[in-house]
């Protein structure tokens, strides 16, 4: 079965007129973790209805669990506008196709012909059901368990072979310590990407970031097994996380043992039993 993929028209804007910007200020928004190495030509705009789509099936809400997880993905739908003005392209995403029966393992996804075909069939009705003509602008994936957020080789392969236009996007996410990362084109380069959410959305996603850190702080914590420093640190743990901008486990157990040294509570970041601390 050959699986036809020219409707992903990837290098082509569709929307003559710009889109406006400003109706990014009508929510509030969750910047892509590498937005400041990004450049300003290319902007990257995910809707609340399709934020809450893609969060809801990779689980972002669970953050660290015991039981590893496998990658997930799935693309995106949405159109694609340009401000001529100021050289500026947009894709904004309105809908989000999960990919169910995608074969995914520890560190790799396959999107089978099958789970293409599904993926397609599931445009199709969406733009009947709609009337929106929407165009995949891109797809996602995550990258669970302690994995960072970085386009693999193989990762940059299905960009290169289906997502290469200027203006299309890959979404790189680990649900489990809430990182997420954005790239364009084939050349895989960072993006900026918006995801607009409603002030109650983005709150109770706050609170989960936190406890998704504290689990993974707590579990790299037991790991070690630092015995006495148990009592220090557990007792700092909540009130790093509410009062800095952490975004490991690692930078907190080094912020941690800083604050007890400099306070005189510890010595120094070596156990007694002469065992020295990993970090």
């Amino acid at each position: 079965m050959k699986i036809i993929t020219h409707s992903i028209n990837n290098r082509t804007n569709e929307e003559p007129k710009a889109y406006d910007e400003k109706k990014l200020i009508t929510g509030e928004v969750r910047l892509s973790d590498n937005f400041a190495s990004a450049a300003l030509s290319h902007k990257l705009i995910i809707k609340q209805d399709a934020v809450r789509e893609m969060f809801n099936f990779i689980e972002w809400r669970i953050g660290v669990r015991s039981d590893l997880r496998v990658e997930q993905g799935g693309i995106m739908l949405g159109k694609r506008y340009c401000d001529t003005d100021n050289g500026i392209h947009f894709a904004v995403v309105s809908k989000v196709i999960t990919a169910d029966s995608a074969i995914g393992s520890l560190g790799h996804i396959d999107f089978t012909q099958e789970c293409w075909r599904e993926m397609h069939s599931k445009k199709d009705d969406y733009n009947r059901q709609t009337g929106e003509n929407a165009k995949i602008v891109g797809w996602f994936h995550t990258h669970p368990n302690t994995l960072s957020c970085f386009m693999s080789s193989t990762d940059q392969h299905t960009q290169d072979l289906y997502f290469d236009g200027d203006n299309t996007y890959s979404v790189v996410i680990n649900p489990q310590r809430h990182l997420l990362k954005v790239f364009r084109s084939k050349a895989c380069y960072p993006a900026q990407a918006f995801l607009v959410w409603e002030q109650q959305q983005k709150k109770k996603i706050e609170q989960m970031s936190i406890q998704a850190k504290y689990n993974e702080f707590h579990n790299l914590y037991a790991n070690r097994h630092i015995d006495d420093y148990d009592i220090f640190v557990r007792s700092r743990v909540v009130e790093f996380f509410l009062n800095n901008p952490i975004t490991t486990a690692d930078s907190l157990v080094g912020l941690v043992t800083h604050s007890l040294v400099k306070e005189g509570l510890v010595k120094d970041a070596t156990p007694k039993k002469g065992r020295k601390i990993g970090w």
